[in-house]
């Protein structure tokens, strides 16, 4: 049987936990190098034809984006198959702490010290180790819209994680 690792408060996580304990019994979740991945291909609510076209342009936003290499994966509930008809697709590009580090900085430099938003940026960064598609800029935005969102019959919710941080938590399904 599997063992949980992720943080687990009031219960919130009991549901995800009953689909963790049965996709590792069925064998359609398996760990590499420390992190759960499903054996999923396709994410809830996507053909197979409309996930590879969103993957190709979630690869190439990064690269367009000057975004440094990672671990670019899709997760959350889509992934684990517990979608509602509202929910969006989570994308992650996955970083060490150097990266994040570095890609957090300039991310602050477009934030006035003192103001409202960078505060809620510092508590997105140093409390959740992400980045989200805000953080990241209005050009990246557009980006996005344009590679991504353009592909998904979904709202899509982009971010860049710390790996190890409070938001770091699969399962993860590679693009």
């Amino acid at each position: 049987m599997a063992k949980f690792t992720g943080r687990v408060e009031a219960g919130l996580f009991r549901p995800a936990l009953k689909w963790l304990v049965k996709d590792v019994e069925r064998g359609s979740a398996r760990r590499v190098a420390g992190d759960l991945h499903l054996d999923r291909r396709i994410p809830q609510g996507f053909t197979e034809r409309g996930f590879k076209r969103f993957a190709r342009g979630a690869r190439q936003l990064r690269r367009q984006s000057g975004l440094p290499e990672g671990e670019l994966a899709a997760h959350g509930s889509r992934i684990r198959g517990t979608a509602r008809a509202a929910s969006d697709i989570d994308v992650a590009l996955r970083v060490d702490d150097k990266t994040f580090f570095d890609l957090a900085e300039k991310a602050l430099s477009r934030a006035h010290p003192g103001t409202r938003l960078r505060t809620s940026m510092l508590k997105r960064i140093n409390g959740n180790g992400q980045l989200s598609s805000f953080d990241l800029g209005p050009e990246f935005q557009r980006m996005r819209r344009t590679l991504m969102d353009s592909e998904s019959p979904f709202k899509v919710q982009f971010s860049v994680l710390r790996k190890g941080a409070k938001l770091d938590n699969g399962p993860w399904l590679p693009l």
